[in-house]
């Protein structure tokens, strides 16, 4: 799940720790040599992104798309074009 908070919310510690970022815009954080936090500015395809990829329902619906993709088989990208071109 993911949280959200406003950074006017946050002590002043935090405030002060994105001040000095400046324009930094994406920002990895190491933790004994190996990556394991992402600080960056999301817009709002990352933002829908991050929200889907949390949302169960639609999991659940990929996964289903999925399993009817290996039992009824699918169709490739040109004869998808071909039957919009048909129609």
């Amino acid at each position: 799940m993911i949280q959200t908070i406003n950074i006017e919310d946050c002590d002043h510690l935090v405030q002060n720790f994105f001040k000095m970022l400046g324009e930094e815009t994406n920002i990895v954080i190491y933790k004994e040599g190996k990556p394991c936090y992402f600080l960056g500015e999301i817009d709002n395809f990352q933002e829908e992104v991050l929200s889907l990829s949390q949302n169960q329902e639609f999991l659940d619906y990929l996964e289903q798309c999925r399993q009817r993709g290996k039992t009824q088989g699918t169709i490739s990208l040109s004869q998808i074009r071909q039957r919009l071109e048909n129609s």
